[in-house]
């Protein structure tokens, strides 16, 4: 396991600096991400409670898919990008 490790932090240390940037940045969201699941699924009750109360708590729920959505989506977009993968850029045609 410590091998395995030690290999690991090897390839990203051997990186390019904006690959590595982008590697942390995946891992950092990639994390947010868990943890915003995590949090949301074990305080279920809680949460329901307080989305349920009408008036201003209304904007809890579409708060909360705000976050979730500005979160995942960064760390899908950045995942991506880490294996190359993006949209086409066209050329913008000259008349």
């Amino acid at each position: 396991m410590k091998n395995h490790i030690n290999k690991m932090i090897m390839t990203i240390t051997t990186m390019p600096m904006r690959r590595r940037k982008l590697c942390f940045k995946v891992m950092l969201l990639g994390v947010a991400s868990i943890l915003l699941y995590a949090v949301l699924l074990s305080n279920q009750q809680a949460i329901n409670d307080y989305f349920l109360r009408g008036g201003t708590y209304a904007l809890l729920p579409i708060l909360t898919a705000i976050i979730f959505s500005l979160v995942y989506g960064l760390f899908a977009g950045n995942f991506w990008s880490l294996f190359g993968i993006g949209s086409i850029r066209s050329k913008r045609l000259r008349r």
